[in-house]
């Protein structure tokens, strides 16, 4: 009997683990397109590149679903073997049901939509329709030096200490945002970012690319 009890508990404990993960794993933002997004956002779990009036967003601390539709609260989680269902509270002030199949880490299909349904939009949602994350927990934002000399600054701001020159190509990741601003009549925002070496500081993001693909052989 004790032993019956204790495999009872190993499954209840290792089917919470597959839950949490498998629900964490929504929180991020999602395109219906494997390309890079145009702007930064930051959530309760870091930041992101977002994809103005195109991607989708998950934050489940705040229990927000985002779309291009608006903002909309997410009520509840339900894990259901390998689909996610959630409560979505929409603008008629009606809960409705989104069943979401988490194809991988990097891929997710919004099966049905009920909301959708109700007002006719059929093309957002199916397997003909797959989301492809662009950003999340654990997935650094990785940007490429467009021009030599770039100055690492202490702050954002430029007549702060200058940390180093960064040369053309140097890779940077994306730590922290700044403001939106303009240096020199050219807007940008000012970004935290982390070389290679390990050196940190701020740079001025018009001068960052997205990171070229490798020719394949």
């Amino acid at each position: 009997m004790l032993k019956i009890i204790k495999t009872l508990i190993f499954i209840f404990i290792n089917a919470t683990t597959l839950l949490a993960n498998d629900v964490n794993i929504l929180d991020g933002v999602w395109f219906n397109r494997k390309v890079l997004g145009d702007s930064y956002i930051k959530y309760t779990w870091g930041i992101s590149r977002s994809v103005a009036n195109s991607s989708i967003e998950f934050d489940l601390d705040k229990k927000v679903f985002v779309t291009s539709y608006g903002l909309y609260p997410i009520e509840d989680v339900i894990f259901n073997y390998d689909f996610i269902n959630i409560k979505i509270l929409f603008r008629d002030g009606l809960t409705y049901s989104t069943k979401i199949k988490i194809i991988d880490k990097n891929t997710i299909v919004f099966e049905k939509m009920d909301w959708f349904d109700s007002i006719g939009i059929l093309d957002f949602y199916g397997y003909e329709h797959p989301y492809y994350r662009i950003g999340g927990p654990n997935t650094p934002i990785i940007k490429m030096v467009s021009v030599d000399n770039l100055r690492l600054r202490e702050t954002p701001d430029v007549s702060s200490k200058v940390i180093l020159l960064m040369k053309k190509n140097t890779k940077v990741e994306i730590i922290d945002l700044g403001e939106k601003t303009f240096v020199n009549k050219v807007s940008g925002t000012w970004l935290k970012v982390r070389t290679t070496q390990g050196e940190e500081g701020w740079c001025f993001d018009a001068y960052l690319e997205e990171v070229k693909e490798e020719p394949k052989k």
